[in-house]
């Protein structure tokens, strides 16, 4: 899937591309875990995390890291930019005749909205804690459903909020820092 997406043929997937460049890229996840939930690949094929060695590896962790940030930020904007204002979106959840399934996708669609404004308040206000908000890591190879080297790039909150579980170092998952680790202990 992630081979077809890099050369640019969309095929059956729902991921949109959000960041382009000659050896990387950034989609969003076709099936979200968290407020913003992206990842960012290599165009060239990496298994996985794992057959990622010494200095090139290092390289390549701190691309996708820099093609992540620049895809959460990108999400974040595209979020704040939408013509649904989150105050009217609080009234038309309140009043809204229609099913609990549409209200529901509409208190979400707000909860968004607001998360999203309260990031870039903070972030405006350059509070520090905003960088540790986010998610960066991947998943090892037995938990993972692709095989192409991809990194999780997330800003919480997670949807539901017990899905952070599937993100966190108890399981799986292996944290960008973590992985960094490896790499420099590996160049030396």
């Amino acid at each position: 899937v992630f081979c077809e997406l890099s050369i640019g043929k969309k095929g059956s997937s729902t991921s949109r591309v959000v960041v382009q460049e000659p050896d990387y890229f950034a989609i969003t996840d076709s099936h979200p875990r968290a407020f913003i939930h992206v990842l960012s690949l290599p165009r060239f094929h990496i298994n996985g995390i794992e057959d990622l060695k010494g200095k090139e590896g290092h390289e390549i962790l701190r691309r996708l890291e820099t093609i992540g940030r620049q895809a959460l930020d990108i999400e974040l904007r595209r979020l704040l930019s939408s013509s649904y204002s989150s105050s009217d979106g609080i009234t038309a959840v309140h009043n809204s005749n229609q099913e609990n399934h549409l209200q529901k996708k509409e208190q979400e669609y707000v909860e968004r909205q607001l998360t999203a404004v309260n990031y870039l308040q903070r972030r405006e206000a350059a509070e520090p804690s905003i960088a540790e908000t986010f998610v960066f890591g991947f998943h090892q190879s037995w938990l993972r459903s692709v095989n192409h080297l991809h990194m999780h790039c997330i800003c919480p909150p997670f949807f539901p909020s017990a899905q952070f579980l599937r993100y966190h170092p108890i399981t799986s998952f292996v944290p960008l820092t973590q992985a960094i680790s490896r790499m420099e202990a590996t160049s030396k």
